[in-house]
Order: C-alpha cells, then structure tokens, then sequence
C-alpha cells in the first residue's frame, strides 16, 4: 500500500511537478520513470538522517517501512519472509516423503522405484490405481501426503500467481504509458508479449507429452510387467511371443493417449507405465510432465485475460461520466492525485476500496488535517498506534 500512497498522495513529499504539453508518447514514459525513481528516493531515509531518527521518541522505525533505517522496503521484508516458509516447506516436504518411501518399502515389500513411483502419482493426483496401497497404517499415511501436498502447492501457487500478476499489471501499465500500441505490446515477435509469454509455456508440456509417446511407444511396446502387475504367463523372449502371452501392448496412439491423460492428471488406469524402467523414468516424467500442464494451462489463461484486458483499456478518452467518477472531492476540476487513482483503478492495480484504505491511513497521518503530513505527524500517529 505504501507505494500506492506515495504515488497518489500528492502532498505527501512536497511540490508536484506540472504536466508539460507537447511531450511525446516516449517523453512522458520517460518522465514517468524519472518521477518513479524520485519517489522510491522518498521511501528510504538517507544515511545523514540517521541520528535524528534514532533520537526519536517511542517510535520504532522497523514497524514503518517508510522510516526503515536500513533502508528496506516492505516488498523486501515481505519476500524475505517469503523466501523462507518456502525454504521450510520444501524440507518438510523431503521429510514427508521420504517417509512415504520407506514406509512402503517396509509395509507394502515394494522396491524403492515402486514405491516412489506411487508416490508420485499420489502427490500429482493421477492415481493410476496399478499398484494399490493396502496396509492401514500406510493409506492413512498416504491421506496424509495428498492433503500435505494440496496444501503446500496451495501456498506455492498463490505466491506465483501474484508474482506474475504484479509483474503482468506493471508491464501492462508500462506499456500504455510508453505509448505503444495493442499491436506492439502482443507481437508475437516480442518475447516477453503475451503471444511469447504463450509459446514459452507450450513448448515444454508439448516436449513432455511427445517424450512420453515415443518413449513408452518403444521401451514398453509390450511388457510382462513385474510385482504386483505381472501378468501370470507372459514371456517377454520378443514382442511376438509377449503379445501373444498377453503381455501388455502400447502402440504410438495408446502412448499418446497415455501421456495426454496422465500429464493433465485424469489418470484413468487403462494404461500406465508397467516396466521397471517405465516407472523409475515416470516418477520425473510425471512431476515435470503435470507442472509444465499445469502452466501451459496457466498460460492459456493469462493469454486471453491479457487479450481482454488489453481490448477493454484502448480508450483513453474520458467522457463527463467517467470525469465525476475521478473527482472524487466534487469541486468540479481534476488534481494530480485524482487522476493517478483513476489511472491505478482502470488498469485494475488497485481497487476502489484499497484506495479508501489507503486515504483512511492518510487521513490518521494527518493530524491537524490541513492535506500535508510532517514528520512530527508521523512520530505522533505511531506512538498513538503502540499505545493503542
């Protein structure tokens, strides 16, 4: 929120600098990006200024990222945080599974490939169901495992989504500022546009759907399998001799079907990986195969809402409607402020009521209410604050 204040707050930092007319479409991104870097200035205190802050009173500058001594900002903190329940959940998660393993290699007598082999399914949802947990103790387990891992990715995808929508908003913003065109901003010849973004998260679930094919289409041609699934009779001496023992045939098309089905995490069970080899592979296959989905998927769906978002925001004319809807003090002309915030709700970096948020706080700030906040303002809303 403390970016967005600096940006909207128009008194907050002292004079503002007047829209110059004639400027170019590229001019003005570059002002853009000069005033972006002033105001990022603001929010960190300059070392000089060191000794007055420590002198003052009841205030512990950590708790306002906007006073940080170091200087950090709050985005900072936060990743830091971030970085480390990460870093705790992905050893939690070796811990969990590694129980798994062992305790199928000892409740169930599997081998280490197969028993990680069900694990794999069981944490990317495909659920083969060719080798079935029997043991109590070990299903319950296994319960355990696939809400742990719900769990986990839960948390992991929220924190990239929003990544990824930070990143999506300001370069959109960027753009539209810069002046560029819907044409320039989505060309496919651009990497980072939203046809690249596209084909970047194709190219790899297409490789894992077409490694599956032909792999599975020549290693397990036909397989006697083994364990559990061994087929009672089968001789696997050659390919004619295994598929008339009734050994277990994949063609190109049945190992298409398989991967296509498995990868998206179906898994119906009418063809699996049934050889040693087959199975020791599929436990990355899987993993790898069900992320790239997953995000090809993901990138589908950023593409068109991207195309949408781009369609909706063409206009940059404001109507008499849309005029009242940004004077938002009702004196019947438009401030600075004013209008970064309807700039900020129309390209959907922040909503209406976070800007209510943020103009409460301010409002906090602002003791004595006269538009402008003074050092002495903070020092005393914070000590109010701790005393609360």
């Amino acid at each position: 929120a403390l970016p967005i204040l600096a940006l909207s707050g128009t008194a907050l930092f002292g004079n503002e600098v007047k829209p110059r007319r004639g400027l170019s479409s590229s001019e003005a991104f570059a002002q853009y990006q000069e005033k972006k870097r002033k105001m990022a200035s603001h929010m960190s205190v300059p070392s000089s200024g060191g000794a007055d802050l420590e002198g003052s009173k009841g205030v512990d500058s950590e708790v306002t990222p906007l006073l940080d001594k170091e200087p950090k900002r709050a985005a900072q903190h936060i990743a830091e945080k971030q970085g480390k329940a990460v870093l705790y959940a992905a050893i939690s998660t070796v811990i969990v599974y590694a129980l798994a393993v062992v305790g199928g290699m000892q409740l169930e007598r599997w081998d280490f490939v197969t028993a990680l082999y069900v694990l794999m399914q069981t944490i990317t949802t495909i659920g083969y169901g060719d080798v079935q947990v029997k043991h109590p103790a070990l299903q319950l387990y296994f319960c355990f495992c696939a809400l742990y891992t719900l769990t986990v990715c839960t948390y992991v995808a929220s924190l990239q989504m929003y990544k990824q929508m930070s990143k999506s908003h300001e370069r959109y913003l960027h753009d539209q500022l810069a002046g560029r065109t819907t044409q320039e901003v989505h060309s496919w010849l651009r990497p980072e546009s939203a046809w690249g973004r596209l084909l970047m998260a194709s190219v790899p679930a297409v490789i894992d759907i077409l490694f599956g094919t032909i792999f599975y289409a020549v290693f397990e041609a036909c397989t006697c399998s083994y364990g559990a699934t061994r087929v009672e009779g089968c001789r696997a001496d050659d390919y004619a001799t295994c598929v008339q023992t009734g050994g277990h045939v994949k063609t190109y098309f049945s190992a298409f079907y398989m991967s296509v089905i498995t990868l998206t995490t179906v898994g119906y069970g009418d063809y699996s990986p049934r050889s040693r080899l087959g199975r020791g592979v599929a436990t990355l296959w899987m993993v790898a195969g069900v992320i790239a989905v997953g995000n090809w998927i993901k990138g589908v769906s950023d593409f068109i809402s991207e195309l949408q978002h781009g369609s909706l925001c063409q206009s940059q004319e404001i109507d008499k409607h849309a005029f009242h809807v940004i004077d938002r003090s009702n004196d019947g002309a438009l401030s600075r402020s004013e209008y970064v915030n309807y700039v900020l709700i129309k390209y959907g970096l922040v909503s209406e009521d976070d800007l209510d948020m943020i103009e409460r706080q301010y409002d906090e700030i602002d003791i004595d209410g006269n538009g402008s906040v003074k050092w002495e303002e903070i020092q005393e809303a914070m000590a109010r604050r701790q005393n609360a």
